[in-house]
């Protein structure tokens, strides 16, 4: 039998997001069942051959999850039972490890590291600068003067990434 804690972080992505539309849609209201529900029905739905998590594994779960992460999930009460959502849309458990400390030092050094961006064959940084400010959350101040269309067009990248990329930066 398969430990359910081999399939922890997958438990915590799904957590993650059941939070997220809760919190972007008041109207869903994720209570211990229907949370037990969803993770066990996305679980089976990422490999059939997983088997269905027990409740106590879910609300050690909901504790590990504020710990490890540092997000706050809030508790709401209605009608005598309790549903779980994020204060904020932009809460996550991808921005969640960052003190402010930390947050300002990565910036500082992204943004010093910005000087490659248009330099011949720094394609990858480019890439690399979007994946980790989009992880991290942390994104330069908007550049009033050019449209995101006009710096994405500024990089040597294919035309088709270049339409990925405005996606991605909207």
């Amino acid at each position: 039998m398969a430990s359910p804690e081999r399939y922890t972080q997958w438990r915590y992505l799904i957590l993650d997001d059941c939070f997220h539309l809760a919190a972007l849609n008041p109207s869903i209201q994720w209570f211990k069942e229907a949370l037990l529900n969803e993770v066990n029905r996305r679980l089976s739905d990422m490999n059939p051959s997983i088997k269905p998590i027990a409740m106590r594994t879910l609300e050690k779960d909901l504790v590990d999850f504020e710990a490890l992460y540092g997000t706050e999930v809030l508790r709401q009460r209605e009608g005598g039972k309790v549903h779980y959502r994020y204060a904020s849309p932009k809460e996550s458990i991808h921005q969640g490890n960052l003190s402010k400390d930390e947050r300002t030092a990565l910036m500082t050094v992204l943004d010093s590291l910005g000087r490659y961006r248009d330099m011949e064959r720094w394609d990858w940084w480019a890439w690399a600068e979007i994946l980790l400010r989009g992880q991290m959350g942390i994104f330069p101040e908007a550049d009033s003067s050019m449209s995101a269309m006009d710096r994405i067009k500024r990089l040597t990248l294919s035309k088709d990434a270049q339409r990925w990329l405005l996606t991605v930066a909207e």
